[in-house]
């Protein structure tokens, strides 16, 4: 017959049974979670370059919708070369191509804009604009 247990000895019995973490297990989670940590640095990196590259293109954007409003404001027949500063773009427009039916504007905008990879100080780009004759005469 066996000698029953002490309650202290059948504590001690169950501490020593149970499983802990070794180093091992301690080290690659440290590894992972470091591994995560860098890929989280690395991502707030390009949502902060994204974040600009949209506000410049929507500034930009703006820039290019003012000057195309001054033009629709004008009548028909006033269309013609000018230019208008709005800060920090300078926005020029002259007529590209005049038919009878409608009249096509070049619209060329220098300020910060979207280069290669990131915002850039001086881009210049060229947009056109047609603006239909209201009342077009045709042979």
């Amino acid at each position: 017959m066996k000698p029953h247990k002490t309650m202290a000895q059948r504590a001690r019995a169950r501490l020593s049974s149970v499983a802990g973490f070794s180093l091992v297990e301690l080290v690659v989670a440290m590894i992972i979670l470091t591994v995560g940590l860098l890929a989280l640095a690395a991502g707030t990196g390009f949502v902060i370059r994204t974040t600009e590259l949209g506000r410049v293109d929507t500034e930009r954007s703006a820039a290019i919708q003012s000057a195309v409003e001054r033009l629709r404001a004008l009548d028909y027949e006033d269309l013609e070369p000018g230019s208008l500063e709005e800060d920090p773009y300078e926005i020029e427009w002259e007529v590209a191509d005049q038919t009878p039916g409608a009249t096509q504007m070049r619209i060329i905008v220098s300020g910060p804009g979207r280069g290669a990879a990131r915002a850039e100080a001086n881009v210049v780009d060229t947009t056109f604009y047609r603006f239909p004759n209201p009342n077009p005469v045709i042979p």
